[in-house]
C-alpha cells in the first residue's frame, strides 16, 4: 500500500524549475532512495514535500488525504518528519534535550518518556551521550541524534536529506543500518542520497533523479546492473565488474 503519492510535482525558484513532473510512491516500511548529482533537484523534492518549497504544480497525497500546499507542521502533525541535510542539530542542548524537542506534538510525558526509552534503545549511544552537548557529538552520533530526534514525533514516514553527507566510510555503513532498522519498525523512508552504493545496500527501490526530472526507476536489482548508473554512479570498477559477469 502506498502511503506518500506525488503526482506531476514541479518545484520552482522563480523562473528556475528544481523540480519537473515527478511521479514517485513510498509504501510503509519500505525505503525508496532518490539517487543524483549535485543540483539534480533532490532536496528541492523532499522540501515540495513537506511544505518548505512550494509547488509549481502537482500533487502530494497521504494516505487519503491531499496534503498539496499545507503547512509544514500540518504535514509533521499527520506523521510526515524530515530529517535535514547536515543534521542541524541544536548545538547548545543537550543530546536528551535535542530527542525532546522532536516530540513537541506529543504532549504526554508519559508518552514522551516511554518514546526516548525506545530511542535509545535504537541508538544506545545516545543514552551514553544523553547529558552531553549535541554540538560536542561525532558527524556520526550527530545523524543518529538526527534520526533518533525524528522518531519522537512518532512518524510514519521519515524523509532523510542526504545522511551520509561527510561521513567516514565505516560510519556509513552504520548510519545505512539504522536506516533499515527504521524502515523494520513499520516506517516509510524517502532517502535522498549521492553516495548511491551506500543507498543501494539498503534500499527497496530507486529512482535517478538529473536536472530535476526522473530518467530511471526500479528495484535495487534493476538499477545497480543499468550502465548509466554503474558508470555516474558506482565508478568505472563497477562497470568492469559488471562486464565480467557471466
Amino acid at each position: 500500500m502506498s502511503a506518500l503519492v506525488l503526482s506531476k510535482v514541479t518545484v520552482r525558484y522563480g523562473g528556475i524549475v528544481a523540480v519537473r513532473n515527478v511521479d514517485l510512491e513510498v509504501g510503509d516500511n519500505e525505503i525508496l532512495a532518490v539517487l543524483g548529482a549535485n543540483g539534480a533537484g533532490k532536496s528541492s523534492l523532499l522540501k515540495g514535500v513537506v511544505g518548505l518549497a512550494k509547488l509549481g504544480s502537482g500533487t502530494v497525497k497521504w494516505g487519503d488525504h491531499d496534503i498539496t500546499g499545507s503547512a509544514p507542521y500540518q504535514i509533521a502533525r499527520r506523521g510526515i518528519v524530515l530529517v535535514p541535510e547536515g543534521r542541524r542539530v541544536f548545538a547548545p542542548l543537550t543530546v536528551e534535550e535535542n530527542l525532546l524537542i522532536g516530540a513537541y506534538t506529543q504532549k504526554s510525558k508519559t508518552w514522551q518518556k516511554s518514546r526516548i526509552s525506545h530511542v535509545f534503545s535504537m541508538f544506545p549511544v545516545l543514552a551514553e551521550r544523553r547529558a552531553k552537548s549535541a554540538g560536542l557529538l561525532s558527524g556520526g552520533e550527530q545523524q543518529m541524534l538526527a534520526f533518533g530526534r525524528a522518531l519522537m514525533a512518532n512518524p510514519k514516514l521519515i524523509l532523510m536529506d542526504e545522511p551520509s553527507m561527510g561521513l567516514a566510510p565505516v560510519i556509513i555503513d552504520s548510519i545505512m543500518q539504522s536506516v533499515a532498522a527504521i524502515a523494520k519498525e513499520g516506517i516509510g523512508v524517502l532517502m535522498v542520497e549521492q553516495n548511491a552504493a551506500a543507498a543501494l545496500e539498503v534500499a527497496h527501490r530507486v529512482v535517478i533523479l538529473d536536472r530535476g526530472e526522473i530518467i530511471l526507476r526500479g528495484s535495487v536489482d534493476e538499477v545497480r546492473s543499468h550502465p548509466l548508473v554503474l558508470e555516474a554512479f558506482l565508478g568505472k570498477a563497477a562497470v568492469d565488474r559488471e562486464k565480467h559477469i557471466p
